[in-house]
């Protein structure tokens, strides 16, 4: 899988999140970066990141975790990271908030 096609599957996966009514430019890294920022990296990040999942760099989503990836080029409603952010995988991320991320 090559980085252009991983991180388009990413900015598939999260743009949900992100959009904005009206808008013609896809998310970016940069958007996506934003809300792991706000959300995610508080334990997705370092040494002690659950499951070895770090979501603080593009490399660290692109890796997935120790159970393997969490983006499924193409098929963001097979995403695990998509699943966990929904709820329909549990546990349901993040952990302290709703599982739909506005």
């Amino acid at each position: 899988m090559t980085k252009r096609t991983l991180f388009f599957t990413i900015t598939l996966c999260l743009g949900f999140c992100i959009s904005e009514a009206g808008a013609e430019q896809p998310p970016t890294w940069n958007d996506a970066a934003k809300i792991f920022q706000s959300r995610c990296v508080i334990c997705h990040q370092g040494f002690a990141a659950p499951n070895g999942l770090h979501l603080d760099t593009f490399e660290g989503v692109r890796s997935g975790s120790e159970n393997g990836p969490v983006v499924v080029p193409g098929k963001p409603g097979e995403s695990e990271l998509i699943r966990r952010v929904r709820g329909q995988s549990l546990p349901r991320m993040p952990l302290t908030g709703p599982p739909w991320l506005s």
